[in-house]
């Protein structure tokens, strides 16, 4: 029974300076333009509407590759700005956005691919015609379920840029088939990596 104890306690200790070892969680800021519209059959013939994003992140790395890691499981929260524009005016869609991202980093460089589902909660739903602008919230859902794809490059500043495409999965109208999609780009910062050690 004591050997047991012993290889059993021995066990944990090395699993738990392993887990010490391969991960580390780092916190950052980020921001940048949307670029979005409305795909789906009943949506509107509309082009891009431009508007900002920007919050926060965590980023929790897990191994090492060559002195960089390999993948990073990285949560976000942030404020978007999204919607459509038409030639008689624009929708605007305001969410509270939380990503939940894993990004592999190729090689040892700071290229990394990601890909995740985003969960949005709408704040706000206004529609601009004509000069007059209508409050449409309660003809919006108050989710919305998205599926992200991008990249990235992260220097060893904790610097970055990143570019990523967001199809919505669930419809935006409570009445209609019609998804959010569109692509987002900008920088983002990590606090904690401003070294050399990549």
């Amino acid at each position: 029974m004591l050997r047991k104890i012993s290889v059993l306690s021995i066990g944990l200790i090395f699993i738990t300076s392993f887990l010490h070892a391969q991960v580390s969680v780092n916190y950052g800021v980020k921001g940048g333009v949307n670029i979005f519209s409305f795909l789906g059959d009943d949506a509107p013939s509309a082009s891009g509407l431009t508007a900002p994003y920007a919050g926060g992140l965590a980023q929790i790395s897990f191994g090492g590759d060559e002195g960089i890691i390999s993948y990073v499981f990285q949560p976000e929260l942030f404020y978007s700005m999204q919607g459509a524009k038409s030639s008689g005016g624009k929708t605007t869609l305001s969410y509270l956005q939380f990503p939940l991202m894993v990004q592999r980093y190729i090689a040892s460089t700071g290229l990394y691919i990601e890909t995740g589902p985003q969960f949005g909660l709408l704040l706000s739903a206004k529609s601009k015609a004509n000069g007059t602008t209508t409050d449409i919230k309660d003809q919006s859902k108050k989710f919305d379920f998205s599926l992200n794809f991008g990249l990235g490059y992260k220097f060893n500043s904790g610097i970055g840029i990143n570019a990523r495409y967001g199809f919505g999965v669930t419809s935006v109208s409570s009445n209609s088939d019609v998804h959010n999609a569109g692509i987002s780009a900008g920088i983002f910062y990590v606090f904690g990596q401003n070294r050399d050690d990549y």
